[in-house]
C-alpha cells in the first residue's frame, strides 16, 4: 500500500505527458478556430450601402456644425477614411477614383477629375478630408468618396453646396441611385 501511493506521488510531482498537452492544445485550438470563424462571418456581412449610409451620417453631422457657425476647423472638416467608426471588414473607404466607361459628352473638369454619373459629368477633386464653410455648408470642392467590396461599388458624391447623393458602378457604368431605382420599378412593372 505504502509503494503504490509513492509511485501516485511521484506522478502526479512529475507533471502532464506530451501526450495530454498536445491533446489540450488541440482541443484549444479547435475551438478558438471555430469562435473566429464565426465571428469573421459576422463581421464580414457589413455591405458597402451600410458603410455608405453610416459615412452620409458622419458628413451630415459635421456639415450641420459647420451650418451652425463653428469657428473651430477642425469641427467642420470630417476625414472620410477614418469616419467611420465600426468595423467594416471587406468594404474599403477610398477617395482615389474608380474610373468607369465615360460616356459623357460634355466632360470638361480639367484640372479636376470627372465621373460620369448617368450621362452626366461630376468633376471633383480627390481628398481624404471635407471642409464645410461657416453657416453656408459649402465645400471649397465637390468630391466623391469611393465605398468598395469584392461585388459593389458604390460612389458617395459631396457637391459644392455640401449636398450628397450615392451611385453605383453597375457593368462598367455609374448610375444614381435615383436612376437605379427607376429602372427596378420599370423591370418590376413588365
Amino acid at each position: 500500500m505504502l509503494q503504490h501511493s509513492r509511485n501516485i506521488k511521484y506522478r502526479l510531482s512529475r507533471g502532464y505527458s506530451l501526450v495530454e498537452l498536445i491533446i489540450v492544445v488541440t482541443l484549444i485550438s479547435l475551438l478558438l478556430s471555430a469562435t473566429l470563424y464565426q465571428l469573421r462571418g459576422s463581421i464580414s456581412n457589413v455591405s458597402p450601402d451600410t458603410v455608405a449610409t453610416d459615412l452620409a451620417l458622419q458628413i451630415y453631422k459635421v456639415k450641420q456644425r459647420a451650418t451652425s457657425g463653428a469657428t473651430n476647423v477642425s469641427i467642420r472638416t470630417v476625414d472620410v477614411t477614418t469616419a467611420v467608426i465600426k468595423p467594416h471588414y471587406g468594404v474599403t473607404i477610398s477617395t482615389t477614383p474608380i474610373l468607369g466607361t465615360n460616356n459623357c459628352s460634355n466632360s470638361n473638369c480639367y484640372p479636376q477629375n470627372s465621373i460620369c454619373i448617368s450621362g452626366q459629368s461630376f468633376c471633383f477633386t480627390p481628398s481624404n478630408t471635407i471642409t464645410f464653410d461657416r453657416f453656408s455648408g459649402n465645400t471649397q470642392n465637390p468630391d466623391v468618396v469611393f465605398i468598395t467590396s469584392s461585388n459593389r461599388k458604390l460612389a458617395l458624391l459631396i457637391t459644392g453646396s455640401g449636398d450628397f447623393y450615392v451611385a453605383e458602378q453597375i457593368k462598367g457604368n455609374w448610375y444614381s441611385k435615383s436612376q437605379l431605382q427607376n429602372l427596378d420599378q420599370q423591370i418590376g412593372g413588365k
